[in-house]
């Protein structure tokens, strides 16, 4: 299996110090999407732009997003039927906030629907985009992971941000959280009973698959832990 990576910069683009370039830049499989306009994002053609890069690279690829791309992503999951492995979603911005952008007006009313992958929103305490109680409720919708970084601004070039380390470390525990839930429900020996019987007591809604349902994804990480301990 081949994994891909692609890289969702906000507006503006990442210039580059930005940890998504220098990410970028250090392997061939992280590619960066392409954006007719970065200044003036349009939230439909940037879905669209969406769609087009991960029909082409496959299901096997994960999503790196930056800011207003992290809505982006929110747009795109409520309405394509293409699935991807995951999603690292970095200092999602707030759309009421003062500071949102007049010309990303676009991707303000984002939905409020739980992904079909797992996710992991990072939010920044004094992220001057938004508060963090917004990205808390960002991840909640969404059905992600929420990780706080501590006070770390808009988590850019900015702020200090170069390579950044803990973001690898959080983008290696997504890729292994997404291949242990596409291997546990693709082989059959690796559930035992007990975690059998952990899913069935859950109130999952009939005839779905399994394998992205992000409930269940939540509750496998949680169950792993509490036995670990």
């Amino acid at each position: 299996m081949t994994l891909k990576f692609l890289i969702l910069p906000g507006i503006g683009n990442s210039d580059e110090n930005h940890w998504q370039t220098l990410w970028e830049n250090k392997s061939r499989d992280f590619q960066r999407i392409q954006q007719a306009d970065w200044n003036n994002p349009d939230c439909s053609e940037w879905q669209n732009n969406l769609e087009e890069a991960v029909l082409a690279l496959g299901k096997n690829t994960f999503l790196i997003a930056h800011s207003l791309s992290c809505l982006l992503v929110s747009h795109w999951a409520s309405r394509s039927n293409l699935s991807v492995a995951g999603a690292l979603l970095v200092a999602p911005p707030d759309p009421n906030a003062a500071v949102f952008p007049k010309e990303a007006v676009s991707f303000s009313d984002f939905p409020s629907k739980k992904f079909a992958f797992p996710s992991i929103v990072v939010s920044s305490e004094n992220d001057p985009y938004a508060e963090i109680d917004f990205s808390r409720n960002c991840a909640s919708l969404w059905g992600a992971e929420f990780v706080s970084i501590g006070k770390c601004g808009h988590i850019n070039s900015s702020s200090g941000f170069g390579f950044w380390p803990q973001g690898e470390l959080l983008l290696e525990r997504l890729v292994k959280t997404s291949l242990c839930l596409t291997s546990c429900f693709s082989t059959s020996h690796c559930l035992d009973v007990k975690i059998f019987l952990r899913f069935a007591a859950l109130n999952l809604p009939h005839k779905c698959d399994l394998k992205y349902v992000p409930e269940l994804g939540i509750r496998l990480l949680n169950f792993t832990r509490d036995n670990d301990q």
